[in-house]
């Protein structure tokens, strides 16, 4: 499944609500977590992978602002009408992780996917960030 991102210049407004169709979610929803990321860098791109289970497409934005890559979203727990919970580890509720990309990111280029819980993005380097060989002349 391919993710559609709102690519934005600029983060929002601390006052905007991400999600405000969502509703209420569990009593500690209001605390944001921070997600855990693994990030890569090769010569012609970053890339980003998170788990993000039970977060759908549409409760996931990713932002770049000038050198700063920021995700957004909230994940939501599977419904068990009429269970007891025996334990309850997992992490519910609004996520966000924001890192310094380190080379200058074509914003166009900027792929999403969500598949099997996990968020994964290519963003790939201008030419102008891409390292130059240097070559030895001998005379």
């Amino acid at each position: 499944m391919s993710l559609s991102i709102s690519l934005r210049r600029g983060a929002p407004e601390a006052e905007e609500l991400l999600f405000p169709e969502a509703g209420p979610l569990l009593e500690n929803a209001f605390a944001e977590r921070r997600l855990a990321i693994d990030a890569f860098e090769s010569a012609t791109e970053v890339v980003v992978r998170a788990a993000t289970p039970g977060a759908r497409p549409e409760d996931i934005e990713v932002f770049v602002q000038n050198d700063m890559l920021t995700i957004r979203g909230k994940r939501f727990p599977a419904d068990e009408p009429g269970a007891r919970a025996l334990a309850q580890e997992c992490e519910w509720g609004s996520f966000s992780r924001s890192i310094i990309l380190p080379a200058e990111i074509d914003e166009n280029g900027i792929d999403a996917a969500l598949k099997d819980g996990i968020l994964t993005l290519r963003l790939p380097k201008t030419e102008r960030a891409r390292r130059v060989g240097v070559r030895e002349i001998l005379s």
